[in-house]
């Protein structure tokens, strides 16, 4: 439109532009560009970058508190798994072993969630993102639009003239950017194309609002997700916390009945081991007396077997004397008989 406006107006006025001239179409071209850029983004730019700070602290906000309660909840199994070590001893530790897992279960479970709404943030960055995509497409739509009504407010200025100067008048007058587009675009084009420009600006709009709605509504479920999941978390986290109370009292019971039980079976010990080393010893004084006594009855049995020895010995060889003249006598018959046979 600015070349052919270019053309036009030299086919019109000639190449006798002054330097003055062209300053004050550099100016006047400035002067819309910028007035145009501010009032095409200023409003909508102001609500989308109140729109992205808020949701960005509230999510920075639910992250840290999310983080917060973690770090409570770690520091809590760890103080009471600490006080429950350093009240009792080491006697029943699966009780205690199995509340750690439970405990690490659920802090994993934390950073879990912790990690989602992490994820859930980048998602509304690219959201936002996507949004000022669209934003700047809009600030260039109303750009457009504000300098077409300015180009329309020229021409109509240009035609009315001020002081009823033909429009060929006024065009040798003073050279400006609208009155180059004037001359090379017709009235006809500029309404369809102020149309079509109005038709995109009012889509954008549209679907700004839509995404300005979209946003609010995901802020809303999110606020909501996060505060029943901090509902539910709280009440996991306070009915963990009863519970590793009361397994803390049921291994404190149990250690101080098995000290007890430990404490009287050392005392029995104790008291058999004293019952064994008495009858240890009196068995001992037995032994060495029934052996003082056994030396007695063999020092006298072998004094009178020294006393009976020769006696007995005499006595057996009468005896085997006596048998062997039986014998002899046996055998002279026995000889007399066969004689005779």
């Amino acid at each position: 439109g600015k070349t052919s406006g270019k053309s036009g107006k030299s086919a019109l006025d000639g190449d006798g532009k002054s330097h003055e001239e062209k300053q004050v179409e550099e100016k006047t071209d400035k002067e819309l560009e910028g007035g145009a850029s501010k009032m095409a983004g200023s409003n909508v730019d102001e609500l989308i970058a109140n729109v992205i700070k808020e949701e960005q602290s509230k999510h920075e906000e639910t992250l840290k508190a999310s983080e917060l309660k973690s770090q409570q909840l770690e520091g809590t199994f760890v103080k009471d798994n600490l006080s429950s070590h350093h009240n009792g001893s080491t006697s029943v530790p699966c009780v205690r072993d199995v509340t750690v897992i439970c405990a690490s279960g659920k802090i994993k479970m934390l950073k879990e969630d912790r990690d989602a709404q992490k994820n859930d943030m980048l998602k509304l960055q690219i959201q936002i993102s996507c949004l000022q995509r669209k934003l700047s497409n809009l600030s260039e739509l109303c750009e457009k639009k504000d300098q077409i009504e300015a180009l329309k407010k020229k021409q109509n200025s240009v035609k009315s003239g001020p002081a009823g100067r033909p429009l060929t008048a006024n065009r040798k007058e003073i050279t400006t950017p609208q009155n180059k587009v004037e001359v090379s675009t017709p009235p006809a084009e500029q309404g369809s194309q102020e149309k079509l420009y109005l038709e995109k600006l009012q889509a954008e709009e549209k679907k700004t609002q839509e995404l300005i709605e979209q946003i609010r509504a995901l802020q809303q479920q999110d606020r909501d997700a996060v505060k029943d999941e901090k509902s539910q978390l709280e009440d996991q986290a306070a009915a963990l916390q009863a519970k590793l109370q009361n397994m803390s009292e049921q291994c404190q019971l149990k250690e101080q009945a098995l000290q007890q039980k430990v404490a009287q079976m050392e005392s029995e010990r104790h008291y058999c081991e004293l019952k064994i080393k008495e009858l240890v010893m009196a068995n001992e004084q037995k032994v060495k007396n029934i052996e003082s006594e056994n030396q007695k009855t063999e020092l006298s049995y072998t004094a009178e077997v020294q006393d009976q020895l020769p006696h007995a010995v005499e006595e057996e060889r009468k005896l085997y004397l006596k048998k062997l003249r039986d014998e002899e006598k046996k055998t002279q018959e026995l000889e007399g008989t066969l004689l005779i046979l």
